[in-house]
């Protein structure tokens, strides 16, 4: 997985669909996959994220 250019590892996909593929926006929480996003939901959350303060991890 890549968050803002850092690479990083995700442990376990744990969404119910198994085709998750490169390219693909996912919510990640202590290196599990928990949700699939479309790119505008993955977006606007970057978006409300860095506008509260949020720093990459």
């Amino acid at each position: 997985m890549e968050d803002h250019g850092k690479r990083q590892l995700v442990l376990e996909m744990t969404v119910s669909d198994d085709d998750i593929t490169v390219g693909d926006w996912v919510v990640v929480q202590s290196g599990f996959a928990l949700e699939r996003l479309t790119e505008s939901e993955a977006r606007e959350a970057l978006r409300i994220r860095e506008s509260t303060g949020g720093q990459p991890t």
